[in-house]
């Protein structure tokens, strides 16, 4: 039985009641603070139960790499989110957004939801809702398999990463579209998610569209508010639930404008983790810049954990240079820091990758060398996948032992899962670097 200890990945102070102003924007909740202090009483009932990855069984893996490093000697122990993870163990009395972003590794969700359900599982009181999603499955993309998607419709997809599209983009980098008087977008969390039900809903739109968006049953449902400058309808509701169904119509058929829908966010007002896994197909810091609804919306998840999976489509670009690669993932760090300059980072290196199946990608060792670079000016932690695979060629290695797909850049399903395991021990060992460091006596501290 695996034994989840810690993780969590941003987290924006959640309130038991909700208050508002006059417009119905949000406003801080002063009696549901966030205390970072005081008796840790479950911590060292967590560290007890922690198992180490078993690796052995995997020979291709470098396991001496896989662990948090970064901006100093410490593996891990200095890092500036381990005290708001310390303080939600010990209080339970507020909620951590976690925000992962990526590509196509992302947008299968297969390791991200791992480390979501192991977070999510590591105590009782501590599963968050689901979070951010996108409807894939409309514009007839992949779809992660933890929530399924039905509709009605014609709809159309339009990508960030893809250079011939033109759109409005958020914060996921997709967008779909219809022109259709009448379309419906029915979502479903799996049940064997740990992700606890929903109470709100928030649908990111062009909510200045001559459409209007509905949830049912309207039965359920307590308030609906529509925020035109912040572009999304909100949907409370009475009682929690683990699926929605939207009906989005058109007002105005003289208007020859689409319908966009830009992404789904569930929540509720209950203390925990909410882990936010946002991908899409051929993602890159290029393509974020696109988008330029990004800020708006990531407001509205307020991320407090940001992990950043992104480099690989970079990687193939033909101007690529180490100092340009550089300087754009300093700027997304910037972007993200502009909307909480409180978040922390966990940098991760890209996999060992090839081009076209033929071509060794050389670049991702520049990367590797890049984030380093930045996790000691933001004060980071890193995951180096490339290093514990093996490093160049190494993907070779993975596709031999039914890991990495053909065309050696994505992984098989049990190759997720294994980058999951990994990640997530990792993860844990830092932490507990971070725990040996608080007990440790002056002198034996390094």
């Amino acid at each position: 039985m695996r034994i989840w200890i810690l993780l969590l990945f941003f987290a924006n102070a959640l309130v038991a009641q909700e208050v508002t102003d006059a417009d119905g924007d949000l406003l801080p909740d002063t009696d549901n603070v966030r205390t970072i202090d005081g008796p840790l009483t479950n911590v060292d009932t967590f560290i007890k139960k922690i198992t180490p990855f078993d690796v052995s069984k995997y020979p291709y893996v470098e396991s001496e790499y896989n662990i948090m490093l970064g901006f100093d000697s410490s593996r891990g122990a200095s890092f500036g989110f381990w005290p708001l993870l310390d303080s939600l163990l010990a209080h339970k009395n507020f909620r951590i957004n976690v925000l992962h972003f990526g590509g196509s590794h992302i947008q299968a969700d297969v390791y991200s939801n791992l480390l979501r359900d192991s977070l999510q599982s590591m105590d009782a009181g501590m599963a968050g809702p689901r979070g951010l999603v996108f409807p894939f499955s409309i514009i007839k993309t992949n779809n992660p398999a933890n929530y399924s998607v039905s509709f009605t419709g014609t709809w159309e997809g339009h990508r960030s990463a893809v250079s011939y599209h033109t759109s409005n983009w958020g914060v996921t980098g997709i967008t779909a579209s219809t022109l259709d008087t009448l379309g419906t977008i029915s979502l479903k969390v799996r049940e064997s998610c740990a992700s606890t039900p929903f109470t709100e809903v928030k649908v990111l739109c062009d909510t200045a569209s001559s459409y209007t968006v509905e949830l049912l049953p309207k039965e359920n449902i307590m308030v609906i508010e529509q925020h035109l400058s912040l572009g999304y309808y909100k949907f409370k509701l009475k009682q929690p639930t683990d699926s929605i169904h939207l009906v989005i119509t058109k007002t105005d058929t003289t208007n020859p404008a689409p319908f966009e829908l830009y992404g789904i966010i569930m929540e509720n007002d209950e203390p925990g983790i909410a882990y936010h896994s946002i991908g899409a197909n051929g993602s890159s810091f290029k393509s974020n810049f696109r988008c330029e609804l990004f800020e708006q919306h990531l407001v509205e998840i307020n991320p407090d954990l940001v992990i950043i999976s992104i480099g690989t489509n970079d990687s193939f670009e033909g101007d690529f240079t180490e100092d340009g690669f550089m300087a754009k993932y300093d700027t997304f760090i910037q972007m993200i820091r502009a909307v909480n300059s409180d978040a922390q980072f966990i940098l991760t290196v890209p996999n060992d990758s090839y081009y076209k199946r033929r071509y060794t990608n050389l670049n991702t060792a520049k990367i590797e060398s890049a984030i380093y670079k930045l996790a000691i000016k933001h004060k980071a932690l890193v995951w180096d996948c490339y290093k514990i695979m093996g490093g160049l060629r190494s993907s070779k290695k993975w596709n031999l032992a039914g890991m990495m797909k053909k065309d050696l850049i994505h992984f098989t399903y049990n190759g997720y899962i294994l980058k999951g395991e990994l990640f997530w021990d990792a993860f844990k060992r830092s932490y507990q670097n971070y725990l040996d460091s608080k007990t440790a006596t002056p002198a034996n501290k390094r």
